[in-house]
């Protein structure tokens, strides 16, 4: 690889990098911000999130809400206004 196409695989590389970084505070900030609403109707709660040792992974615990998926009631185009 001659040294301009290391460069510009390394600049890419960068970008990437630095836009995982923002994805990951985003991510981060919104998941703190929905844990601060706590029993807020139709939100579901957040038990516990963090970093996993090791691996630097970002997770969340929600609470397992039953019923029908969002995806399903927009799949159906059945959603009213009210929900």
């Amino acid at each position: 690889m001659r040294d301009d196409e290391w460069d510009r695989e390394w600049e890419e590389f960068g970008r990437e990098m630095a836009s995982f970084g923002r994805e990951m505070a985003r991510f981060s900030r919104e998941i703190k911000l929905q844990a601060s609403l706590k029993d807020y109707p139709g939100i579901a709660r957040v038990y516990d999130q963090g970093t996993v040792p090791g691996s630097g992974e970002l997770y969340c615990v929600m609470e397992l809400v039953s019923g029908e998926s969002l995806l399903d009631k927009l799949k159906r185009k059945d959603l009213p206004r009210t929900e």
